[in-house]
């Protein structure tokens, strides 16, 4: 047991050193509940929805700066989070993760460097509505938090700093396939709704309502007290006065049931 829990620390710290506002789009769940009282912790490294990309912002009328956002189109940054599964009822169970996802290149020999990090939060109870033999069909509702900050600075030009918030719901339908209990195939549909603002140069936009929604599917391997999971999926944004935008996202996590 010992091992596992040095081995799920280091991979903790590995994740963090990975490289704006980021939302967590993976699902990393399955349809099947914990048993009251059991807990799963884990770590996981993924792809996740550039939450500023899903706005395009004109260029203001009290500002002297241009838009900082000329992509039409949605994109996908890396993430690394840590995961917690609580088993609260028999057919009741808690999920909650935070995540954080930071880029910096540093001053170089010309003055400039840009530097963006993001933590989010997400929160929600998984409600277990039918279950027939090696079948679960389950719902979770959560929450979403996310805050973003950005740094820019260049050679001769004053420092441009950012600040990015998102809140919203989210809703995820899960159907997993269980033939044993080490293995758990799960299908994922997912709908979000979050409100978006920031302030970019001194000046604020927003709020922005974006809705985006995804499917996705998993597999899930338990190994006795540790398990792998495997979470693959696309996400459809409709970017606000940009581009519709289809996102192609991988995750993998891995931690201990006890």
């Amino acid at each position: 047991m010992r091992t596992w829990v040095a081995i799920i620390a280091v991979l903790i710290v590995l994740l963090l050193l990975n490289a704006c506002a980021v939302m967590d789009i993976n699902s990393m769940e399955t349809a099947v509940p914990l048993k009251q009282g059991k807990v799963e912790l884990s770590v996981y490294n993924g792809h996740c929805l550039d939450i500023s990309s899903a706005v395009v912002i004109d260029e203001s009328s009290n500002s002297s700066f241009a838009s900082h956002d000329i992509n039409k189109d949605a994109y996908t940054s890396l993430l690394s989070g840590v995961k917690a599964n609580i088993g609260i009822l028999p057919k009741l169970e808690f999920s909650g993760r935070a995540y954080y996802s930071g880029l910096g290149n540093g001053i170089t020999l010309l003055g400039y460097s840009n530097t963006k990090t993001t933590k989010g939060y997400k929160a929600g109870l998984k409600f277990l509505c039918k279950s027939n033999k090696f079948l679960y069909l389950s719902l979770l509702p959560s929450v979403n938090i996310v805050n973003g900050k950005s740094h820019d600075r260049s050679y001769q030009q004053p420092d441009i700093y950012g600040s990015y918030d998102s809140y919203g719901l989210e809703l995820q339908v899960l159907g997993s396939f269980a033939p044993i209990k080490q293995i758990t195939f799960s299908g994922v549909c997912k709908f979000n709704r979050d409100y978006y603002s920031e302030v970019y140069n001194g000046v604020s936009y927003g709020t922005y309502a974006i809705n985006h929604m995804g499917i996705r599917a998993n597999l899930k391997l338990l190994l006795w007290v540790p398990f792998i999971i495997v979470d693959f999926g696309n996400e459809f944004v409709p970017v606000i006065n940009g581009n519709n935008s289809t996102l192609t996202s991988v995750a993998i996590g891995g931690g201990l049931r006890i």
